[in-house]
């Protein structure tokens, strides 16, 4: 959870759950991992500095090896533009597709080919809003919605994504360089010292200056 606090009543009855189950509540940094079965989540953002509970939401990046998905919970544009690590193929739209998040800033650095908006049919919210849409659209964004699809089932393959089981799309792989956050190198995906980096912690760049960006020095056994 993040360190936001609240008084909310649904806020008391989480609380009063963990409490039962006699479960550990845990506060993670931006760059924490965990693994998911073949996959890991990488935590990009927190909510630090968040003013209010939608931006106090928990920001995180799914690698499964073959692609990637982020989820930005409801977290508004200003804390949008605090992620890194954004890159991605399939990305949930954050705060169920409205206006004052999916900002042109995030998009553009996501470079995602898919979006998946969670919203109820004819919400009184009015998600996902229109420009929200006209986002996606301007960056060729094929957009999923539960409202007209119910819910979304995406799986992974190598070089394909199938979404709801119907329409199978083929993708590039975005993955060329892995790093290891204990060295802070990176390394062609067949370098000889990949396979020495366990997987939790291993980082995935899909060029040589997102790896750079991230503060990581090239390897010089493979010289990516």
């Amino acid at each position: 959870m993040s360190s936001r606090t609240s008084s909310s009543y649904t806020y008391m009855k989480l609380l009063n759950a963990i409490k039962e189950k006699k479960k550990k509540i845990t506060v993670p940094k931006v760059g924490d991992t965990f693994q998911v079965g073949a996959g890991s989540i990488e935590f990009i953002g927190v909510g630090e500095g968040a003013q209010n509970n939608n931006d106090s939401s928990l920001c995180m990046r799914y690698d499964d090896g073959y692609h990637r998905f982020v989820f930005t919970g409801d977290a508004a544009e200003s804390m949008e533009k605090k992620l890194n690590n954004v890159q991605c193929d399939v990305f949930q739209a954050g705060h169920h597709g409205s206006a004052y998040s999916n900002s042109d800033n995030l998009l553009s650095r996501m470079k995602a080919s898919y979006v998946v908006v969670s919203c109820g049919k004819d919400n009184m919210y009015g998600h996902p809003h229109k420009e929200a849409l006209q986002r996606f659209s301007k960056y060729n964004m094929q957009v999923y919605r539960t409202d007209e699809l119910g819910t979304i089932r995406c799986v992974s393959k190598k070089n394909k994504l199938t979404f709801n089981g119907k329409e199978e799309i083929p993708t590039t792989q975005t993955t060329q360089y892995i790093g290891s956050r204990n060295t802070k190198k990176y390394h062609t995906e067949d370098c000889q010292y990949v396979k020495t980096i366990s997987d939790k912690n291993k980082v995935y760049f899909s060029s040589s200056q997102e790896a750079q960006n991230e503060g990581y020095i090239p390897c010089k056994a493979c010289n990516p």
